[in-house]
């Protein structure tokens, strides 16, 4: 919501959970209804799906969750796989925000780590 109201053409979530999903959605409907495309399901079915149909290069915005609950241990280790498959041709900028603690590597697919910002428990590592 935040790049809507700094000028972004069209945002894209995809959201798992129902509640957060319920949330976004009536955010979106009050900033930006037809600059905003919310997506229910998993983010690991429903990304490759939404990147073969971006027609422009797009800066992504990876962020899962802090909190590592029963059946998300991999949760990181997916979201690199994922962040791996995005062709260069496609984005301007990935960032991903992660646990200070979670060192991640220099490059990721066609993406090189361009900086990482440290925010106490959670941080911001930018891909170019």
């Amino acid at each position: 919501m935040e790049a809507l109201s700094r000028g972004a053409k069209r945002a894209y979530f995809i959201e798992k959970d129902t509640n957060a999903y319920d949330i976004l959605s009536q955010n979106a409907k009050s900033i930006s209804p037809d600059k905003t495309e919310i997506i229910y399901g998993d983010t690991f079915v429903e990304f490759p799906k939404l990147l073969k149909r971006l027609d422009q290069r797009a800066i992504f915005y990876i962020d899962p969750p802090f909190d590592i609950r029963e059946g998300m241990e991999d949760i990181y280790k997916k979201s690199i796989d994922l962040i791996s498959t995005i062709p260069k041709s496609s984005s301007s900028l990935i960032a991903v925000e992660h646990i200070s603690k979670l060192n991640l590597p220099e490059v990721l697919g066609e993406h090189t780590l361009a900086k990482s910002k440290k925010f106490g428990k959670s941080s911001i590592s930018i891909y170019r």
